[in-house]
């Protein structure tokens, strides 16, 4: 983090009023807290240890204990992630650092002095305590370590100074000091593991790279490295690792970029160097700043390269007002960063500070010789997350932007977080009708400034109720409310797969019409009858939220999804086939009632897919206003539990399969109309339709596995039969 004066002011007033036009929910509608559509499993909360660490690391026993034991206080804000720098040292003449803990000591005098590992003991005193002080508390260690770095040594830069190059905007690090570099670094996370036991999970080389206000005589180390330069030293930073066998204990992270958008341009650079992701164990990004869709462009590019994100540091970086609404504007973030980043863990930029409540929840007075130490507000309104939502904990789905939603590993509890950052109260309702039923008492837990001499910290109030599957809560102005919510999952739940869907009042199935192939089929009922087109594949989608909805009869390669036509909110909107755009009206929440029955519920509308009374085959399936009516419900029957039903059944279907060769023939002598072939996963792998014949061959390039064939025939009546590849 740096603080520059020509960053643009942001008023608090624009952030209310975008915060208050985007966060209504949906048509009005209560919040869906949807414990079936499961995002990232969380690792946890933490901050930096740079620069407090500096300072706060020399006080007493006593006081640099207590200060652990409150950041890893599972009652407190229950932290187990720490950033550790290994500064890199300034030359000993200058005197230009900060005075807050920024003049970090460095592990090497010279090129050619030895390490001295008697440097940087305050920093070190409090990663031992942190550990320590986790253990004592929790009974484990689970404390999650990365070791970072905002410069290299001055020794090896081309300024002669840590704080940057004269110019900025052009790396400091001499061209032939990079593996030197990468030395340093590696050298000392080896040291701390093999001499002190402590293991830094992953190095991050950079700080802040692409940032120009790196330069000579600063008020802190920092360093900047444009694309070539952070792919260059990503290659001897792994080839050191490698080198020193400790690729078993400690990964790459990068690249702590200040915005969203640097960090998501500088991956897609890695991603065309070609050898850097493979190198890569970790994406970070800091969150002060980004464009309107730079959290989900970079949460897609994550998904889709197969990586994790950290927030790795934000704050209220050139955001101006009161303490109390900056504390709120920071709430929200988390619950922004959470649910579009896809991040896995949220750390702070400094847990302590002095004599800052807002920068520092943690807050001490560097001057003052007896170091009294207090717990600011900033402490509270953090533990209104971070001692609910616990590492290991998973984030669930809640469509409003104001609530953050999770579940324990053992499912038996949710926890909701609410955050109301404006001056007047706010109403929430949640819908928890996704769980199967509320198994006791909802604690409710608060911070807020009530006045300006009492302020309620994570302070437990009257307990909630549950109406009609609604907790209905009038939020006071800026105040972050946490539910702790006893829960059992529903026995029935919507999982990955290929379903056909039945609606209850009618008895028959849904599917696109006359099997379109064409954008704009709709979905209609289909008869009493199991075909082709009545099938879908049901995909969660991490990213939009819901799940998506595949017509089965169509080609793997298809992109054609079920879509609310013309992304209506409205009732009776038609539900067709469209290209999918991974949008809200394309996905869909599955909510379950009773037996196998379920509503069906649009993320855009969160109304339910529904028919008329006396609905017939060929008439529509709609949106409209859920009802407590069978003409609402639905039967999910799962492909694979129907073929094994039926394969428990005399059969007419034969099959041979040999070298990648599938032949399908009728045992009776029926004509053949249409062959699928799913996996057992429900996947299509082969599907023909419009035959009129009694065998059918292929070639079928497949893995190994269990398949499942599915015929219909022209007398109407469907067969099923199952074979192995080996």
């Amino acid at each position: 983090m740096r603080k520059k004066s020509y960053f643009l002011k942001i008023s608090v007033l624009f952030l209310l009023l975008l915060f208050i036009f985007s966060s209504q929910d949906s048509k009005g509608q209560p919040t869906l807290i949807d414990p079936n559509m499961k995002y990232q499993e969380f690792e946890g909360w933490g901050g930096s240890l740079c620069w407090w660490a500096n300072i706060m690391g020399g006080y007493s026993d006593t006081d640099v204990k207590k200060i652990c034991d409150w950041i890893t206080d599972p009652m407190g804000t229950n932290m187990n992630i720490f950033r550790f720098n290994i500064g890199g040292g300034d030359d000993p003449t200058h005197d230009h650092m900060r005075s807050d803990g920024g003049a970090m000591p460095g592990y090497k005098a010279s090129a050619d002095a030895p390490f001295d590992w008697t440097q940087d003991e305050n920093q070190r005193r409090i990663v031992l305590q942190l550990i320590e002080s986790r253990i004592a508390q929790t009974g484990q260690n689970d404390i999650i370590l990365e070791a970072f770095a905002n410069s290299p040594p001055y020794w090896m830069t081309k300024s002669g100074c840590s704080a940057g190059n004269f110019i900025g905007g052009e790396s400091n690090l001499q061209d032939d000091m990079y593996d030197d570099f990468a030395d340093y670094l590696t050298e000392v996370v080896k040291y701390y593991h093999d001499s002190l036991g402590v293991t830094f999970h992953t190095i991050d080389p950079f700080n802040e790279p692409f940032s120009t206000w790196w330069v000579a005589f600063g008020g802190q180390e920092g360093c900047y490295f444009g694309q070539s330069d952070q792919e260059k030293m990503i290659r001897e930073l792994y080839a050191k690792l490698q080198e020193k066998d400790m690729l078993g204990y400690t990964g790459i992270s990068a690249m702590d970029a200040n915005s969203l958008d640097e960090t998501y341009n500088g991956v897609v650079g890695y991603k065309q160097a070609g050898d850097i992701l493979p190198k890569l164990s970790n994406i970070t990004t800091h969150s002060y700043f980004g464009s309107a869709n730079s959290r989900k462009n970079l949460a897609r590019w994550c998904h889709e390269n197969d990586f994790t994100i950290w927030q790795s540091e934000s704050g209220p970086l050139n955001i101006s007002g009161t303490d109390q609404e900056l504390f709120l504007i920071m709430a929200a973030r988390i619950i922004k960063d959470i649910k579009e980043l896809n991040a896995i863990a949220w750390i702070d930029w400094q847990l302590a500070g002095n004599q800052s409540a807002v920068w520092g929840l943690i807050v001490g007075e560097y001057i003052n010789p007896i170091n009294p130490v207090f717990k600011g507000d900033g402490y509270f309104y953090r533990s209104q997350f971070s001692r609910f939502i616990k590492p290991g904990y998973t984030i669930i789905d809640a469509k409003n932007p104001s609530v953050l939603a999770a579940l324990s590993p053992d499912e038996t509890e949710a926890i909701v977080v609410a955050v109301n950052e404006t001056s007047s109260a706010r109403s929430f309702e949640f819908d928890v009708s996704a769980f199967g039923q509320i198994d006791g008492t909802i604690e409710r837990f608060r911070t807020r400034e009530v006045n300006p001499s009492f302020t309620e910290k994570v302070f437990r109030t009257t307990n909630t109720t549950v109406e009609n599957d609604l907790i209905i809560y009038e939020a006071p102005a800026w105040s972050v409310t946490t539910f702790v919510i006893p829960v059992q999952m529903a026995e029935e739940r919507i999982e990955q797969g290929s379903y056909y869907f039945k609606n209850k009042a009618t008895g028959l199935y849904a599917g696109i019409r006359d099997a379109s192939m064409f954008p704009g089929g709709r979905l209609v009922l289909t008869g009493n009858e199991q075909s082709s087109n009545a099938i879908f594949h049901i995909t969660p989608d991490i990213l939009t939220g819901g799940a998506r909805m595949k017509p089965g009869h169509l080609s793997e390669t298809s992109q054609f999804v079920l879509d609310v036509e013309g992304a209506s909110g409205s009732d009776g909107a038609r539900i067709i086939q469209f290209n999918d755009a991974n949008s809200e009206n394309q996905r869909f929440h599955f909510v379950h009632h009773q037996d196998n029955y379920f509503t069906i519920m649009p993320r855009n509308s969160m109304k339910c897919l529904s028919v008329a009374q006396n609905a017939t085959d060929g008439d529509n399936v709609v949106q409209n206003t859920c009802q407590d009516n069978d003409n609402f419900l639905w039967e999910m029957v799962n492909l694979n539990t129907s073929v094994e039903n039926r394969l428990s059944k005399p059969t007419t279907l034969a099959l041979k399969f040999k070298n990648n060769h599938l032949k399908i023939f009728s045992n009776q002598s029926k004509i053949i109309k249409e062959i699928r072939v799913h996996s057992s996963a429900g996947e299509m792998v082969h599907y023909k339709t419009d035959l009129h014949l009694y065998e059918y061959s292929i070639p079928l390039r497949i893995v190994q596995g269990y398949y499942i064939v599915s015929v219909t025939y022209h007398d109407g009546t469907i067969a099923s039969e199952r074979f192995v590849a080996i």
